[in-house]
C-alpha cells in the first residue's frame, strides 16, 4: 500500500488539497482517512492500493508527527499567516454560536470591524472578542502568533527533508506542476470539497488581510509574522489596501451561517440576518 499525507495548520487548505489528491486516484483503490487524532487509529484496508490521510497539526501535535514518518509521500500545506489569522478567528466563532446573548455580540463586533475596516484596528476588535472568549481569541494575538510560528518553522526545518512544502496561494493560483511531480501524478485540480465540508470555506482567496489589518496592526504583528514569511519565500510586503473593503459574506454573513450550522446541532432557531 502507498500512503500519503496531509498536514498543516487549520485554515489553510488541508480539505481541499485532500480531496484533490485523494480523488485524483482510481475509484475504489482508496482507502481515505480524514483527521484522526493519531496514526493508531488508521486500520489500514487490505483491499485498497493508496492510504490519503488528513491530519491537523493542532489535533496530533507536532511530537506525534513522527507516527506517520512510515508514509511515502508527506506533504506540508502553508498559508500566508495573515490570511490564517484572519480565517481562524472568524471561523473559530462558530464555536460561541448556541448562546444566543454572545453570538449575537460576537457579530456585533465583527460587523463593526467590516462596515468601516479603517477604523477598528485588528487588535482591537480581537480585544473586545476575547471579552466573549479569552482562550478562543488569545491565540490570535501577536504573542501567540509568534509562539506558533517559531515552533511551526523550528518543526518544519526538522522535518523538510521528509516534507514536501506546498503553498496554499499555489493551489489558488493552480500552480500544481511541482506537487504533481512530487507525486508522480496528476492531481484532481477541479474537484471541489463535498458538500458535507463546504460551509469551511470563506473566500477560497489570499491577500484577504490587507483589508483587515490597520498601520497599527502591521506595527503589532510584523516582527511575529515576518520570520516566517522569509522561511516560506513570501515577499514580506505589508503594504494594506488603500480603499479597504470587507464583504459580508466572508465576514458578518459567514460567521453567522457557521453559528446557524452549530446552533442546528444545538437544536436552535437560527440566527436572523439582522443579528
Amino acid at each position: 500500500m502507498r500512503r500519503e499525507l496531509i498536514v498543516g495548520w487549520p485554515k489553510s487548505g488541508t480539505t481541499a488539497l485532500f480531496f484533490k489528491v485523494a480523488d485524483s486516484l482510481p475509484a475504489g483503490s482508496v482507502q481515505k482517512a480524514f483527521e484522526p487524532k493519531s496514526a493508531a487509529e488508521i486500520v489500514e484496508a487490505t483491499d485498497k492500493q493508496f492510504l490519503v490521510t488528513k491530519v491537523l497539526i493542532t489535533a496530533i501535535g507536532f511530537e506525534r508527527f513522527p507516527d506517520f514518518a512510515h508514509y511515502d509521500r508527506k506533504i506540508w500545506i502553508m498559508r500566508d499567516p495573515r490570511d490564517f489569522l484572519i480565517s481562524r478567528v472568524l471561523y473559530g466563532s462558530y464555536v460561541l454560536g448556541g448562546d444566543d446573548r454572545i453570538a449575537r455580540g460576537v457579530l456585533d463586533c465583527i460587523r463593526r470591524k467590516s462596515v468601516n475596516p479603517a477604523s477598528v484596528s485588528l487588535v482591537d476588535m480581537l480585544s473586545e472578542l476575547s471579552t466573549f472568549d479569552r482562550e478562543l481569541f488569545s491565540a490570535a494575538t501577536p504573542e501567540s502568533m509568534a509562539r506558533r510560528l517559531r515552533t511551526t518553522v523550528e518543526f518544519l526545518r526538522e522535518h523538510r527533508p521528509g516534507l514536501f512544502l506546498f503553498r496554499y496561494e499555489d493551489m489558488i493560483d493552480g500552480q500544481w506542476t511541482a506537487l504533481e511531480d512530487y507525486l508522480g501524478r496528476s492531481v484532481r485540480r477541479e474537484r471541489q470539497v463535498p458538500a458535507r465540508w463546504a460551509h469551511v470555506a470563506r473566500s477560497r482567496s489570499y491577500g484577504d488581510w490587507r483589508h483587515w489589518f490597520t498601520a497599527s496592526d502591521v506595527d503589532a504583528y510584523r516582527d511575529a509574522i515576518d520570520p516566517f514569511l522569509e522561511f516560506g519565500g513570501y515577499e514580506r510586503d505589508w503594504k494594506v489596501s488603500e480603499c479597504q473593503e470587507i464583504a459580508d459574506e466572508h465576514a458578518v454573513g459567514y460567521v453567522r451561517a457557521i453559528m446557524n450550522k452549530e446552533r442546528a446541532r444545538l437544536g436552535l432557531a437560527n440566527l436572523a440576518e439582522s443579528a
